[in-house]
């Protein structure tokens, strides 16, 4: 399973709309097992393998269409 569908799947389980969800506002709201869940999928996107490939897609969109990906 990849990282970003373990994290979509732990969302989805604790009843989160991952286009919504604010951890810092909302992951009080959830049970411990769905908290701790959701906590461990996100974590798992940030290593830095995750990090320096984000970065490549972000330099490309800005070189290639012009754009930023961030606000």
């Amino acid at each position: 399973m990849g990282r970003l569908t373990a994290l979509d799947d732990a969302l989805a389980q604790a009843g989160v709309d991952p286009a919504t969800y604010d951890a810092e506002e909302q992951a009080d709201d959830l049970g411990e097992d769905d908290r701790t869940a959701v906590e461990s999928a996100a974590r798992q996107l940030a290593t830095p393998e995750m990090v320096r490939a984000l970065e490549a897609v972000q330099q490309q969109a800005r070189d290639v269409c012009g754009t930023s990906l961030t606000l």
